[in-house]
């Protein structure tokens, strides 16, 4: 679980008041912890104080912890006298992060799938670091709906999709993308 705090305003626009404009500040977290077996996985380990790059077989474990201070600029439309629904775009700069873990239980070939096996058997294991590497700006889009429950509180829900990858561009360490998908569920209060 991910926690966020966010404080926005709303600005409806015409008489209706059916558009409106929507920004603020949000203080977030974004991660994951994972345990995976995997199959000629390109990474980058630090194996007796030295970094070693290759393709790993065996089990990764990974804990990505970001903190991020973002700006949401949306566009609001009323459904209804109880129904919102908002999309737009956001952007994040980095505040704290986290991107590290080890593997164990399986081999490294260094370099290429054929090169020199290194095997981590019985306990051993090596671990990995690239927090250095993480983007230190994200941005994105986002779309949510938000349900009036009274005056004051409401309960929300929204997607947020980077489209950015986490990690910046010219790192080879790991070789797919990996962007911040989350859903968010919360509730609000208006004063």
């Amino acid at each position: 679980m991910q926690v966020g705090l966010e404080a926005n305003a709303t600005k409806w626009l015409g008489k209706s008041k059916n558009w409106g404009f929507r920004s603020g500040i949000r203080f977030e977290t974004k991660g994951m912890k994972t345990e995976a077996r995997v199959k000629n996985y390109l990474t980058e380990i630090v194996k007796d104080d030295a970094k070693v790059k290759g393709y790993y077989t065996g089990k990764v474990e990974t804990d990505v912890q970001n903190t991020y201070l973002s700006v949401p600029v949306l566009a609001v439309y009323k459904l209804s006298n109880r129904w919102n629904l908002y999309g737009g775009l956001y952007f994040s700069a980095l505040l704290d992060n986290t991107f590290d873990g080890n593997v164990s239980n399986g081999y490294l070939r260094q370099n290429t799938p054929t090169g020199t096996k290194i095997t981590f058997e019985k306990g051993s294991q090596a671990s990995y670091d690239f927090s250095e590497n993480v983007r230190k700006f994200q941005w994105g889009t986002q779309i949510g709906a938000e349900w009036r429950m009274n005056q004051h509180f409401k309960l929300l829900t929204d997607v947020t999709y980077g489209f950015h990858t986490i990690i910046e561009k010219y790192f080879s360490s790991i070789d797919f993308s990996m962007h911040n998908i989350y859903l968010n569920v919360g509730f609000g209060y208006n004063f």
